[in-house]
């Protein structure tokens, strides 16, 4: 478990998975998750965040082809009795430029 939680574009490096010598290496998407609620009575309201909490790589196979790569984001929100609809889309993550010397 890491905190905080993973933001997207983090390398993962992954040895002794497989029986051979050379470890993997997978690069997480640049995704941000957000998510808008519609309440009764209201307009949606503004985008807010949702955490990247659950990675699962599989790499059983030595077919490189067949790996997967799933990712789960998650947000919480009070009283949701009145909660008509959740809108979500998946963002991609702009990095800043480092400035140049």
């Amino acid at each position: 478990q890491l905190a905080p939680y993973l933001v997207g574009n983090e390398t993962i490096f992954l040895a002794g998975m497989q029986t051979s010598e050379a470890p993997l290496s997978i690069t997480l998407p640049g995704l941000a998750g957000h998510f808008r609620l519609k309440r009764a009575g209201e307009r949606a309201g503004p985008p807010q965040a949702m955490a990247l909490d659950t990675v699962i790589i599989d790499v059983e196979s030595e077919d490189r082809r067949a790996h997967t790569l799933t990712l789960v984001w998650r947000a919480n929100f009070l009283s949701p009795a009145d909660v008509e609809a959740v809108e979500t889309s998946l963002d991609e993550i702009v990095l800043a430029e480092s400035p140049e010397e």
